[in-house]
């Protein structure tokens, strides 16, 4: 396993899910992408909805949009968001992205 520098660059993860999704369009994968979905797998399902909801089904939708998608209220899923987006950055700071 890799360690990551000090002066390595890490890309934010919305950036990644973003990558990921015009990959599955395209029909390609890439390292990165694969290290995402695996963190991805690993997120319990409602955080996943979210996740995929937001950002992997028509690019980034407005929240509004998405608490009636998965039926919640806008608290609630800005909580789940954040705890979502936490758990995949801290599940990709082992390993370098790109």
């Amino acid at each position: 396993m890799q360690r990551t520098g000090a002066n390595s660059t890490q890309r934010p993860i919305v950036n990644v899910l973003d990558e990921i999704r015009l990959m599955d369009l395209v029909g390609k994968t890439s390292a990165t992408a694969e290290k995402v979905k695996t963190a991805l797998d690993q997120l319990p399902d409602k955080e996943k909805r979210i996740i995929y909801e937001q950002f992997l089904r028509e690019g980034r939708k407005n929240k509004r949009t998405c608490c009636k998608a998965l039926g919640m209220s806008e608290r609630a899923f800005l909580t789940l968001r954040k705890q979502a987006l936490d758990r995949l950055t801290e599940a990709l700071k082992m390993e370098p992205l790109g």
